[in-house]
């Protein structure tokens, strides 16, 4: 090995030296080459790796954000149909009772007119009054009552398919299921009041009372429901924002 770096004639040959020096500096810079290409393609894949979760985290978190928003407009509503159904049903029945009053009275109106024991100006008072009634007090009684009843029915259309949405947006645990049940609760009171309500105006008096008095007690039964799924929705949507922020 060694009589490489000498000639023929026994001289060193400094030239075979330098050229052993330069072989061995090109396979190190060689050797740390490959290894630092080796450490750029593995830097290149962690990088790669990272980016790819933050793309995944941005999509969950958006993805996520997008439910929220949705769910919230669907419960805030749902609550506030609630609100709203259990209120109309008590007017509706105090409005039936003032009808039937009303009626009531211009027929016993009518009657007065056609008495000729009373005197000729009670007589026309009450033809007067049975007169309005009639062409006009009434008619607008009933167009009142018919938009009550056509928004009676446009809120419990409502209520239903937002109570079907919150179902179906909200996944099966136990979490969830809470806030399904209590939705479903009120949905189903107000419902099965409103089946039962659909012919009270042809009830008597003391029926209307009674339906009244059911109606306000459903009505603050659904406001202490609405009350109860508000605080449990404002700590749900609290934890689900904080999941958002940390990209869950």
């Amino acid at each position: 090995m060694g009589k490489i770096f000498f000639d023929f004639n026994g001289d060193f040959q400094w030239a075979s030296v330098a050229a052993v020096i330069a072989g061995v500096g090109a396979i190190i810079s060689l050797v740390f080459s490959f290894l630092s290409y080796r450490n750029t393609k593995k830097s290149m894949l962690i990088q790669k790796e990272m980016d790819q979760k933050k793309i995944d985290a941005d999509i969950i978190s958006k993805s996520r954000m997008s439910w929220m928003d949705n769910a919230k407009k669907i419960t805030a509503q749902f609550l506030n149909d609630s609100l709203s159904l259990s209120a109309q049903f008590v007017m509706f029945n105090e409005k039936i009772l003032q009808y039937n009053q009303n009626n009531s009275d211009a027929v016993a109106a009518k009657k007065s007119s056609e008495n000729m024991s009373l005197p000729k100006r009670k007589r026309e008072e009450a033809r007067d009054y049975y007169s309005h009634w009639k062409n006009k007090g009434s008619v607008i009684f009933d167009e009142d009552m018919i938009k009550r009843v056509e928004n009676i029915n446009d809120l419990l259309n409502r209520l239903f398919d937002n109570y079907i949405m919150i179902k179906l947006n909200f996944s099966n645990n136990t979490e969830n299921n809470k806030i399904v049940s209590i939705v479903f609760s009120i949905e189903e009171e107000l419902r099965i009041f409103s089946l039962r309500n659909g012919w009270n105006q042809f009830s008597e008096k003391k029926e209307l009372i009674k339906s009244i008095e059911e109606a306000k007690r459903i009505r603050d039964n659904s406001a202490k429901k609405v009350n109860e799924l508000t605080e449990i929705l404002r700590d749900y949507y609290k934890k689900e924002w904080e999941k958002v922020k940390l990209g869950k």
